[in-house]
């Protein structure tokens, strides 16, 4: 604590500074008994504030703040924007749908925490509690008709529900993050919803050549390469032409989801990496679009049309071909006498 006497603007007064535990404050006052008493005033007030302080840092962490904190953690992990995005929209759905357990100690939540989310998210729609928002906010504008549009929205995909799918996502994203905070909290394996086999579908021979043939050039061979080397699709956007060994035969990928590892390529692999390599010469990228730079993850990049053009449904997203599809497809190729593989043309190898 410090009292002295400066010059402000031409004009002398008195300072009055004090510092108490890292935190520092000062102010001015005419006369030096008026900085004194001041002085005492700050001091109090710098000690309610380190006060407040410490009984914060002592408090058990909520889930709000894990929330934020593993956002944090996968923006400093580099993951993807789509992972990020993913953990933001589970946070929202836990505020929206149960705001006391977004604000409950981390220590407090138990397994019956975790079965009322489900619950909560599979009976409310939050698209259809967005579209009611909507149309409330248009019936107080004056608006009915649009008002009435946006309610019968809102009550179709009230009907709709929420998909199986969506609210696992949600709970794997939460285990993830009670994983993180708790380590020893076991989360119930019997929260999730069983997984939609139907979504998955067997291509036959004949519907093999259509869904490859028919992709438009790039994305024909981006799907092929994925099919043969099991990397992921961003894996296979963002390879760089300094990370292909074609003399040993081998990607080396220097960040992938579980840190650097190396790809070992088939001779049908290196066909694919050599022509375009030699297409693109001029370009870091492997696989770049027509602007030079990686294709993104739009739905409508093109390589989710290709199905809608040979089988309606059977394509929707670049995830059908890169992930399970590619997978099975994949081990049949590598394991040709192990007749209990199932290739994704249908057919059994052996």
């Amino acid at each position: 604590m410090a009292i002295t006497r400066i010059k402000v603007h031409g004009r002398k007064v008195w300072q009055a500074r004090v510092a108490y535990r890292g935190l520092r404050k000062s102010t001015i006052r005419n006369t030096k008994e008026e900085a004194r008493d001041a002085e005492s005033a700050l001091l109090q007030e710098l000690k309610a504030k380190a006060g407040q302080a410490a009984q914060h840092a002592e408090a058990p962490a909520t889930l709000r703040t894990l929330c934020e904190l593993y956002v944090k953690n996968l923006e400093a992990r580099g993951k993807g924007a789509d992972t990020i995005g993913r953990a933001g929209e589970t946070a929202r759905a836990i505020e929206r749908l149960m705001p006391d357990l977004i604000d409950r100690p981390v220590t407090a939540i138990g397994e019956a925490d975790i079965f009322n989310f489900r619950k909560a998210r599979a009976e409310t729609s939050l698209s259809a509690l967005a579209l009611r928002k909507r149309a409330d906010a248009l019936r107080r504008a004056g608006q009915t008709a649009k008002s009435d549009a946006f309610e019968h929205k809102a009550l179709d995909r009230q009907r709709k529900g929420t998909k199986p799918s969506t609210i696992n996502r949600d709970l794997r994203t939460l285990r993830a993050m009670l994983k993180r905070a708790v380590p020893d909290f076991r989360f119930p394996v019997g929260a999730f919803f069983q997984d939609d086999e139907t979504r998955v579908r067997w291509l036959r021979p004949e519907e093999e050549l259509l869904v490859f043939e028919t992709m438009r050039s790039l994305f024909r061979e981006i799907a092929k390469f994925a099919a043969l080397t099991l990397m992921r699709l961003s894996e296979i956007r963002m390879l760089r032409r300094e990370d292909v060994h074609l003399e040993q035969g081998v990607v080396l990928l220097p960040k992938a989801k579980a840190g650097a590892r190396p790809v070992i390529l088939s001779a049908d692999a290196q066909k694919i990496l050599r022509q375009q390599i030699h297409a693109h010469r001029d370009s870091e990228w492997v696989f770049p679009g027509p602007d030079g730079r990686p294709y993104d993850r739009s739905p409508t990049s093109g390589a989710c049309s290709a199905g809608r053009r040979g089988r309606p449904g059977f394509v929707t997203s670049t995830s059908t071909i890169f992930g399970t599809t590619g997978r099975q497809w994949r081990l049949t190729r590598a394991s040709p006498r192990r007749s209990s593989w199932r290739s994704a043309a249908g057919r059994r190898s052996g």
